[in-house]
């Protein structure tokens, strides 16, 4: 969550949460998987929102896309010395997705989609070793689309 943290205008008030989520919770019986963005998941996270009902866990941990990163980027224009300096900082923080993997699967046996920093199969198959039941990258793909345009299109459409 910390891309919420270094966001212009970031939603840092989760007072709520646990009361709306159960509401959605009851409405539906779509899965609904908790995601991370670059951050991964500690032990207690995990246990909490699995206890909360959710149906798995896209992990989504340090090694991939840096939302930090991004928000600093892309508002470098708009951001004070203090908030800037804030994304820099958590530029390359989390939980890295081999941990993030171990730290879910010791408390659910729910699905866990490994996400974040993976490059290959054999990430996805080191992964999977570790505990998760599937694995996605992107790194490759959007490498590729933003070198050839006209590959993007080839891609996107597979």
């Amino acid at each position: 969550m910390n891309d919420e943290l270094v966001q212009d205008k970031g939603d840092v008030s989760f007072k709520l949460f646990r009361k709306n989520f159960k509401k959605i919770r009851v409405s539906t019986d779509t899965p609904i998987i908790a995601k991370e963005v670059g951050s991964g998941f500690d032990k207690a996270l995990a246990e909490s929102l699995d206890s909360l009902g959710f149906d798995g866990f896209d992990v989504g941990g340090a090694g991939g896309t840096s939302f930090a990163a991004i928000e600093s980027y892309r508002n470098k224009d708009n951001f004070d010395k203090y908030t800037r300096k804030l994304a820099d900082t958590f530029r390359e923080w989390g939980i890295p997705t081999p941990v993030s993997i171990l730290n879910v699967r010791s408390v659910s046996k729910k699905l866990i989609i490994a996400t974040g920093g993976l490059r290959t199969g054999v990430d996805i198959a080191k992964s999977i070793v570790l505990g998760a039941d599937i694995g996605g990258f992107a790194f490759k793909f959007l490498k590729s689309s933003m070198n050839d345009q006209q590959q993007s299109g080839s891609i996107s459409n597979t």
